[in-house]
């Protein structure tokens, strides 16, 4: 005998006040228990075939309510459009007769790491990777003190999506100084946050001088440690020329603007003399076309030109050994006030967090500055391992402080 409820269903017991509603029987059977990994098939084509189930029961869960008249008050529910936004990222679906298909979709399907929900209980929250580590949260940014005779108090906690850039959040972090007054005269930073625009507007707008190693050459040139890049060419900007390392003069340069929107200027050599040029492969890998150079606005290219200069001197060496400080202040931080557990929902939130957490850190560090006395040095404090060195014998105690003091 058929079945009056659709899709073979049957009616749900009412709780409360709220009206009944009508589920597949096997969903009590699937959704019941609570999902952990323990209780997935052990078949990697089970697992599959379960994944598309689930996206094929949430588009019907999503159907019946964006598609019934009695359901209408559910459609402006939070939760509901989160299931939409994570079943749209995660699952490819389509509805045309004869050819209805719902499949995961491939990692090149789905939409970058900064949009792409990692959790329906913290949208904020994104997935990311450096180098060898893997997490799902957030970045956190501190910046400190690191005058001679002081103790080093950090003045700044900003809390980013994970997903963020150091290298946009150079001028970020220096407007934020300006709103609260407590611009530095010098900014020690790390080598991802130094860009050509950083140079320039951090000199223009704030009269701070940014002393890091600046960022890489990313042409393949460079990476081969062989061949000409764009530092091999000298650029004439009165007379708006370049030269190439062979002596050949461009033949065109104009303003443009690349996909972000800032402007540029585009390069280019004559065909026939890059043809003829014998050092063509140390040059471009096109195998007609002629080289053509992308260039910033000139006083972007100058400061990063002077900045890779400066920083082969004995001076930059010197002056940028100060930052090292706050690599410890971020051991410090991870190690005894647990800085990359967040212990709240949201970004908001999490930052809350980590400002307090910045607070106590200041606390802990004016305490053993006044107890130790403001005419001692502030010290870090040793490793477990280097407290069991033995007395320094022939000169060593000066080889150890400075190995301490790094």
């Amino acid at each position: 005998m058929p079945s009056r409820y659709p899709w073979g269903c049957r009616p749900a017991e009412p709780v409360g006040r709220s009206r009944r509603r009508w589920v597949p029987l096997e969903w009590y059977e699937r959704y019941g228990p609570r999902a952990e990994s323990f209780r997935l098939p052990k078949d990697k084509s089970q697992r599959e075939s379960l994944a598309v189930q689930i996206g094929a029961d949430g588009y019907a869960l999503m159907d019946a309510i964006y598609g019934g008249d009695d359901a209408s008050h559910l459609r402006h529910l939070p939760d509901l459009e989160v299931l939409r936004r994570v079943w749209v990222q995660q699952y490819y679906r389509c509805t045309k007769a004869g050819t209805e298909e719902v499949r995961w979709r491939r990692q090149d399907e789905q939409p970058p790491a900064a949009l792409r929900i990692q959790s329906p209980y913290d949208l904020d929250a994104r997935y990311c990777t450096q180098r060898d580590t893997e997490w799902v949260g957030y970045k956190t940014h501190l910046s400190e003190t690191c005058d001679a005779g002081y103790p080093d108090l950090i003045t700044q906690t900003l809390t980013t999506l994970s997903t963020l850039q150091d290298s946009v959040m150079g001028p970020v972090i220096q407007q934020d100084f300006a709103q609260r007054d407590l611009l530095p005269g010098t900014h020690l930073v790390d080598t991802g946050y130094v860009n050509a625009a950083f140079l320039v507007t951090a000199q223009s707008e704030h009269h701070i001088e940014v002393v890091g190693p600046p960022m890489g050459s990313y042409s393949h040139q460079s990476q081969a440690g062989q061949g000409y890049g764009l530092e091999a060419f000298e650029l004439d900007w009165d007379a708006e020329q370049a030269r190439c390392p062979q002596g050949h003069v461009s033949i065109t340069w104009r303003s443009r603007q690349h996909g972000f929107g800032d402007p540029v200027i585009r390069i280019r050599f004559a065909r026939a003399t890059c043809r003829a040029c014998e050092a063509r492969a140390l040059c471009t890998r096109s195998q007609d076309a002629p080289r053509a150079l992308t260039v910033l606005p000139q006083a972007q290219p100058v400061a990063l030109q002077a900045a890779r200069q400066r920083q082969e001197t004995d001076e930059f060496k010197a002056q940028y050994a100060l930052r090292a400080g706050v690599e410890s202040s971020i051991s410090q931080g991870v190690r005894r006030f647990d800085l990359r557990r967040s212990r709240y929902i949201g970004l908001a939130r999490t930052h809350l967090q980590q400002t307090i957490t910045a607070t106590a850190m200041n606390l802990v560090r004016l305490a053993d500055w006044f107890r130790k006395g403001k005419v001692e040095q502030l010290k870090r404090r040793p490793g477990h391992f280097a407290r069991l060195a033995p007395p320094p014998k022939f000169g060593l105690a000066a080889c150890l402080s400075s190995a301490t003091a790094c």
